[in-house]
């Protein structure tokens, strides 16, 4: 027990952005060298329920934004979940559709017509946000740090944070912008943020957000996602296929040519040329070549992949209709699933604290292995 106990979980930028880079990479040759091992999990957490984005700090620490004003929690690598219904006093008729955390304790969730709140210890309770304008449905909310955020939505308008939520203000207004549908920022860098929306617009700030720069487009289609593995390297993803690359912090982006032709919404990659993107039609690709060649990824479902997220070693993927994934590198799952195994022939179905030890035995193993085989 008292090995459990010292257990702790990593914050997500703890190894730094180099080594993060490094495991991201690793992880997706996997995807290309294995003839792609079957994802070690898949479950269908609520049949019907949209899940819109995840986000985890490690594996036992995962969440999932979903319609109905409801937070899916898992404290035990996906294999057991509770759900949060009409989160912090919203109606069900409002829906997140993103989430985020910057430790164990430290979140927040935003969607349907300015419908946001925040927590400070794990997800257990949630607090309302007053957000700048109301009528906003927030597509993403992102933090640097526990003070600095900003949320994106169906608006021309960025709302930014300086107190961790607590009060928020309109940053910067763009015109003849519909949507901006995403806004990334590096963990702990308060300066360099990028915003992503309709018609292939794109732009790019390196003082916070109190000065914009718009680049120049190189697509008329919608951009959904834009992510960066450090200060150089981002990727765009959008509507008809999209996929766009820069290595200068986006100053500059080229066309990347695209496995498909369906819209793809949410993509993961690293400062190494590898990317997986997840589509609407449900297939998932990869690449370990900058894009230059494309492998399907198999899945069991056909549902719309909403969102990827790395962690700790791991690949999280959730879909509309309920669908969670999770994906574990074979060389730490293997000796993990066996040791769980055992543990639970060990209890009986009724001994719920038996089966608990079991969870954070599994927990534990896992976050050994990926310091044995990572760091």
């Amino acid at each position: 027990m008292k090995f459990l106990s010292s257990l702790k979980p990593k914050f997500q930028s703890s190894t730094g952005l180099k080594k993060i880079s490094k495991v991201i990479f690793f992880v997706l040759i996997v995807f290309n060298t294995t003839a792609y091992s079957q994802w070690s999990l898949t479950k269908n957490l609520s049949e019907g329920l949209n899940l819109n984005c995840i986000f985890a700090i490690d594996p036992g620490h995962i969440y999932i934004a979903c319609d109905s004003a409801s937070l899916m929690i898992s404290h035990e690598a996906g294999i057991n979940w509770t759900r949060q219904s009409n989160l912090a006093s919203h109606q069900s008729t409002n829906n997140f559709y993103s989430v985020f955390f910057v430790d164990t304790l430290k979140g927040w969730i935003g969607g349907t017509s300015g419908a946001a709140a925040r927590t400070t210890d794990g997800g257990n309770n949630w607090s309302q946000m007053t957000m700048s304008d109301q009528t906003i449905t927030i597509k993403q909310i992102i933090f640097a740090d526990t003070l600095h955020g900003w949320a994106v939505g169906n608006s021309n308008k960025i709302q930014h944070t300086s107190d961790g939520g607590l009060s928020w203000s309109v940053q910067k207004t763009f015109l003849s912008i519909q949507t901006i549908y995403s806004v990334f920022c590096l963990p702990h860098d308060t300066n360099k943020v990028w915003v992503a929306g309709t018609s292939g617009f794109i732009a790019r700030s390196i003082d916070g957000g109190q000065n914009w720069v718009t680049i120049i487009s190189v697509s008329n289609n919608d951009l959904l996602s834009i992510k960066f593995s450090d200060i150089n390297q981002g990727w765009c993803v959008g509507k008809s296929g999209t996929i766009l690359l820069t290595v200068n912090g986006g100053a500059n982006w080229i066309s990347i040519k695209s496995p498909v032709i369906v819209d793809i919404k949410t993509n993961l990659f690293s400062s190494n040329g590898s990317s997986i993107i997840g589509c609407n039609n449900g297939e998932i690709y990869s690449t370990y070549n900058y894009g230059r060649k494309w492998s399907k990824v198999p899945l069991i479902f056909k549902n719309k992949i909403n969102s990827l997220n790395f962690q700790s070693n791991f690949v999280y993927l959730c879909a509309d209709g309920g669908y969670f994934a999770l994906y574990i590198p074979e060389e730490m799952s293997a000796e993990c699933l066996q040791a769980y195994n055992l543990c639970l022939n060990k209890c009986n179905q009724d001994q719920i604290e038996c089966i608990r030890i079991c969870n954070q035995l599994f927990l534990t193993c896992l976050d050994v292995a990926g310091r044995k085989i990572y760091y």
